[in-house]
């Protein structure tokens, strides 16, 4: 999508405050915590999905209190469009995964085939252990393919934005996250 000031401002009018800075803060020090007590021995690597985990990532990796190794996984499905289309693979991780602990740390949990892509590729490619970490995992009425090992938050089915997530690549950079209200996303 070309940049449209007057666009970016709709889509944020049309928006309200879903979850304050302030408890998205709490939800990542409680990953952080769990994420910690879990594999604090294991000298893990961790994959943020670009462009989504990539906010998360930069707030939890500062409160995981153990050594690990970071690298990252881009992969898009939407485009810049509020439905995904086919996995397109922009950049694999570029440290070996065989017989390592992975963990994906995305922003959010949708449909989960973005996901599901992702484990099943690293566990193919030897990973001994994979795990998932989503800030908000979405309440959908279809069976997700997938289910995340650690989760900030479940959500009703809504279409939001804000903390690393985009509505029509606009806003990743609010430091909140807001739900849009108009009519198309």
């Amino acid at each position: 999508m070309q940049f449209e000031p007057r666009k970016a401002k709709e889509l944020l009018d049309n928006s309200e405050l879903f979850m304050s800075t302030e408890d998205i803060h709490k939800l990542i020090s409680d990953l952080a915590s769990s994420i910690s007590n879990d594999m604090s021995q294991d000298f893990p690597l961790i994959l943020p999905v670009m462009n989504g985990g990539l906010v998360i990532a930069g707030h939890l990796l500062p409160l995981l209190n153990f050594p690990l190794q970071l690298d990252y996984i881009h992969v898009t499905r939407y485009q810049g469009k509020r439905l995904g289309g086919d996995i397109n693979w922009l950049s694999k991780p570029k440290v070996s995964v065989k017989g390592r602990r992975v963990l994906i740390i995305d922003d959010i949990l949708d449909k989960g085939n973005t996901a599901h892509t992702i484990v099943r590729w690293l566990r193919n490619r030897g990973a001994s252990n994979v795990s998932l970490c989503v800030l908000l995992d979405k309440d959908i009425p279809e069976n997700k393919p997938i289910s995340a090992d650690y989760v900030g938050v479940n959500i009703p089915d809504k279409y939001v934005f804000g903390f690393g997530m985009d509505i029509h690549e606009f806003w990743r950079n609010m430091p909140a996250i807001y739900v849009y209200k108009g009519e198309e996303g």
